[in-house]
């Protein structure tokens, strides 16, 4: 099992669009990893005016193995008198790209019909994933959108830098023409410095570090702890 980290750092969103984009954010990638069959365990999703983060923890590496039934035409138009193919079994196999041989008897409540068992899954997590993240982002909608480099590529601001780590390892993610790494940007003001992530553990420590409040919840807390010290001052 391993964790998915992804952030983008963006200029700065208007503050009354940040709570949309993350809701956004998380919903189409919680429905893309159930198109891809991929599980995971908690999923946390946060955003300031600067940053968007996605964190999914328990991801396997490899998506589970499943077999699906495929039934063709009903056994008695897939065989003719003698027991050979018809043009729909030939049809049938063409379509799905397997031999006649691979073909077999399936008993139904509406009778016996011929098909094909595949085993599908067992896909590696990390390239799903990287074809996930730019699809995703593809998605988010805007109430207004920017242009700014050669990739023409929307989005609600420039887009400044992308970390995408799954496993420990950076992903081969690209967006708006902006290549993912392992390097994030500190506080504006108070930090102007990258940090580098190599774990979520990393991640969240370098954020304490550079002075960021990610969370909603952590900025007002402090906004009001703040203001009731200046109350207090002014007593």
């Amino acid at each position: 099992m391993a964790d998915l980290l992804l952030e983008l750092g963006v200029e700065e969103i208007p503050a009354p669009a940040v709570g949309a984009i993350r809701d956004q954010l998380r919903g189409l990638f919680l429905a893309r990893l159930d198109q891809d069959g991929i599980g995971h365990g908690a999923v946390e999703c946060a955003a300031s005016n600067r940053r968007l983060m996605l964190h999914v923890a328990q991801i396997p590496e490899k998506t589970p193995s499943k077999e699906e039934t495929v039934l063709g035409p009903a056994k008695r138009i897939a065989l003719d008198e003698r027991g050979l193919p018809t043009v729909a079994l030939k049809k049938f196999c063409e379509f799905q790209k397997v031999k006649l041989a691979d073909v077999v008897e399936i008993d139904t409540p509406k009778g016996k019909y011929l098909g094909i068992t595949k085993v599908g899954g067992g896909g590696d997590a990390a390239e799903l994933l990287a074809a996930a993240i730019p699809a995703v982002l593809g998605q988010l909608t805007f109430p207004k959108t920017m242009v700014w480099n050669e990739s023409r590529v929307p989005f609600i601001r420039p887009l400044k830098s992308i970390v995408a780590l799954f496993a420990g390892r950076t992903l081969d993610v690209e967006y708006a023409g902006v290549r993912a790494g392992n390097r994030s940007p500190g506080h504006l003001l108070l930090s102007d410095a990258f940090f580098e992530v190599n774990s979520v553990k990393d991640y969240f420590e370098g954020l304490g570090k550079n002075f960021i409040l990610l969370h909603e919840e952590e900025r007002k807390a402090k906004i009001l702890a703040e203001i009731r010290e200046i109350e207090e001052d002014l007593e």
